[in-house]
């Protein structure tokens, strides 16, 4: 089966993926059940024989035969149980890698607008990680064995005819009263999953937010938020749990009942001589099988059902039929690494915004190879957001954003296009790992000398001479290990060591000190002068300054795109103009 992933039809059933990719494993199962099931019969038979022919009769060397040829058929029966087994599991671990495989590209291809919230998810997937066993050995066996009540029901009809309807009115009622009571322990486990959601969703909160948490009155109110729903959902599970026993238990029982059923009915048979001692052993054992194979039927439609309800619930919160992160339908010519391709970037009235607050308005303008431009803007002017919309993060409500004479108009575009941009958000966050790995992810060829030159470009040539952070220094998840600043400048040499022709920076002087920003600002001048594009949302004065372009925003507008010294100019003498100031102060 190889370790390959499989491949995912857009809105295939993850088990229609499952039976269509093990195919010939499936084949394979029914053909070992169906041995399997064949030397099931041997021991209902090897005991009616000896109860008829040996007992009594002192014929030993029968007796022997018979004896190594059930043993040699319980072996065999033992090594294709295991082999069955090892299939289906082998299977399903495959099958577990690719649901996992298809959750976290439903996350990685989620527009930013989208929200997705930690605990939510963390909840959804933790209820479907509880129920994906319903493809594991445990259920699927019971089910392949199921078919082949048939094969044990001829038998026991050739051997004692109307002792049958016993094992089949107590294997109806068993299964109509188990499925009433998995069903109710199912409505309790739904509702507990949803306590335990509120609860993993509070929890991820609060860790999110333990800094905000070190005052006792606040600390009290994050604990009092987790008791409620870990409260009730510990009842409701035990609840569920007790509900589900009942049912379990039901089948060792109603197994030990249709066997006295068969022995009381089978006494009256034998009295009438339509029946032998060896075959109502045989028969009661035979009975026994039946009950037990088609009991199996409930904890499996049970556990299906808890499995649906809960893929539904994680379809609702994460696309899981994404197409891959490379999409093979938009595939557009892409230039040398870091030469800006085609017509740039264009803008065209792109607006955006969350619900019904607009964040930008009809922005339209032009980005080319070889430009630094600056964006300003008061807080909240939609600087962040025009970085995220030339990302391909996020998806504008209106208007058209075209890169290189493509438009971007559909998620895998948006995908494409973050192969051609690299992006500093203003608050970075990375996996964990070893400083090159965070600085030059999934390029392992790329020369440690250029990393080191992005590091000091960055402003950490300082703790590199000191020896305080080297190449294989260890940093935690989200930069547990460093500073804020070191964290702030690690994301802007990761950005730095990029090969990507446009490059997005979002406050990248935040954390800096002068020397820092100095060594920023001539390793931007170089990325412009190799011919990249580089736009930048800041306050900073300095790096306006060395700007080539500057974007002004103002409530989402774009109302000012000019050379920054003729703007700062202008701003400069209109604050100077009393005429203006009087107009202004009279607005």
């Amino acid at each position: 089966m190889g370790g390959r992933l499989m491949t995912t039809p857009a809105g295939a059933h993850p088990i229609r993926l499952f039976l269509r990719a093990n195919r010939r494993a499936m084949v394979e199962l029914l053909l070992a059940s169906l041995l399997i099931n064949l030397f099931v019969l041997a021991l209902p038979l090897f005991s009616m024989l000896v109860y008829d022919k040996a007992v009594g009769n002192e014929i030993h060397e029968t007796l022997w035969a018979l004896t190594i040829g059930v043993v040699l058929l319980l072996a065999l029966e033992l090594c294709l149980r295991v082999a069955r087994t090892f299939m289906i599991e082998h299977a399903g671990a495959r099958w577990d890698a690719h649901l996992d495989d298809r959750l976290l590209r439903g996350v990685l291809a989620a527009p930013l607008s989208t929200a997705l919230p930690v605990g939510d998810v963390l909840a959804r997937y933790r209820e479907l990680s509880s129920t994906r066993d319903v493809l594991s050995a445990q259920f699927l066996l019971p089910l392949a064995d199921v078919p082949f009540v048939l094969l044990f029901a001829f038998v026991l009809v050739l051997v004692s005819g109307p002792l049958l309807v016993v094992p089949l009115l107590m294997a109806a009622l068993l299964v109509v009263i188990g499925r009433w009571l998995q069903g109710v322990a199912s409505r309790y486990q739904k509702n507990a999953n949803t306590a335990h959601a509120k609860k993993i969703s509070w929890l991820a909160d609060v860790l999110l937010a333990r800094d905000s948490l070190a005052d006792p009155r606040a600390a009290a109110v994050a604990q009092g938020g987790m008791r409620q729903p870990a409260l009730q959902g510990a009842r409701l599970a035990a609840r569920g749990r007790l509900w589900s026993q009942l049912a379990q238990q039901l089948v060792p029982v109603g197994m030990s009942l249709t066997a006295v059923l068969t022995l009381v009915s089978g006494v009256f048979l034998i009295e009438a001589q339509a029946l032998s001692v060896g075959g109502l052993i045989s028969s009661s054992m035979l009975a026994s099988r039946m009950v037990a194979s088609l009991c199996g039927l409930v904890p499996l439609l049970s556990r299906w059902k808890e499995f649906n309800h809960a893929l539904q619930g994680l379809r609702s919160a994460v696309d899981l039929d994404a197409a891959p992160l490379a999409d093979p339908d938009f595939a557009p010519t892409v230039t040398a690494a870091g030469a800006f391709p085609g017509e740039g970037v264009r803008l065209d009235g792109v607006s955006f915004g969350y619900a019904a607050r607009p964040v930008l308005d009809g922005v339209t303008c032009a980005l080319k190879a070889g430009e630094l431009i600056a964006v300003a803007g008061a807080s909240g002017a939609g600087k962040s957001t025009l970085l995220r919309l030339l990302a391909g993060q996020l998806t504008p409500t209106s208007g058209r954003v075209i890169f290189a004479a493509h438009l971007i108009d559909s998620a895998g575009a948006r995908r494409w296009l973050g192969t051609q941009v690299a992006f500093k958000p203003q608050d970075p966050v990375f996996l964990g790992g070893p400083v090159r790995e965070i600085v030059a992810p999934g390029r392992p060829q790329l020369d440690d000398a250029v990393v080191v030159a992005a590091l000091r470009a960055a402003g950490l040539g300082p703790v590199l001479d000191k020896g305080e952070l080297g190449l294989t220094t260890e940093v935690g998840a989200n930069g547990a290990g460093v500073s804020g600043g070191q964290r702030q400048m690690l994301a802007l040499a990761r950005l730095l060591a990029s090969d990507r022709p446009l490059l997005l920076l979002d406050e990248p002087t935040l954390g800096l000190d002068r020397n820092a920003q100095e060594s920023l600002l001539k390793a931007l001048a170089l990325l412009r002068d190799q011919g990249r594009c580089i736009v930048v949302a800041t306050h900073t004065t300095e790096l306006i300054q060395c700007a080539d372009r500057l974007l002004v925003l103002d409530g989402g507008r774009l109302v000012a795109d000019g050379t920054p010294q003729r703007l700062l100019a202008s701003a400069q003498t209109h604050s100077s103009d009393p005429s203006q100031a009087q107009s202004r102060k009279r607005a």
